[in-house]
């Protein structure tokens, strides 16, 4: 046998043995940059909002991509299983007295831009309402 193929073997092996016992999805209850790309599940009430379907928890919002609106059941619980991915096309704004009011979220001066049009997303989503 080829040391390749020996190694190979012998990784298999290794993977198999470390999945077996496992629980599930661990619920994720805040949400934290080192996350995105990951596959979470989380838990919180399904709330419909102008830009979309929210799940809000107790220390996080996260839009659902795919939804544009819950069907049904807003303000209802919620389990839901994606892919986290941060947006920055959250329209935010820093008011100034001598230009035309604008589409958006108003942020107090000095505020950075960047960070607050950070919003979390959930992609590829599996959700079940829960009891």
């Amino acid at each position: 046998m080829r040391p390749a193929s020996l190694f190979l073997l012998v990784a298999a092996c290794f993977v198999c043995v470390s999945c077996t016992g496992t629980k599930g999805p661990e619920l994720t209850v805040r949400l934290e940059s080192a996350q995105v790309g990951r596959t979470i599940t989380v838990e919180g009430l399904a709330e419909n909002r102008k830009d979309g379907a929210v799940l809000r928890g107790d220390h996080f919002e996260l839009w659902i991509v795919e939804l544009s609106g819950w069907p049904d059941n807003e303000g209802k619980r919620v389990r839901a299983t994606g892919v986290l991915a941060e947006d920055h096309g959250r329209p935010v704004f820093v008011r100034r007295p001598e230009e035309p009011i604008v589409q958006g979220v108003e942020v107090p001066e000095g505020t950075d831009l960047e960070k607050a049009s950070r919003r979390w997303v959930l992609k590829n989503v599996r959700w079940q309402w829960l009891p």
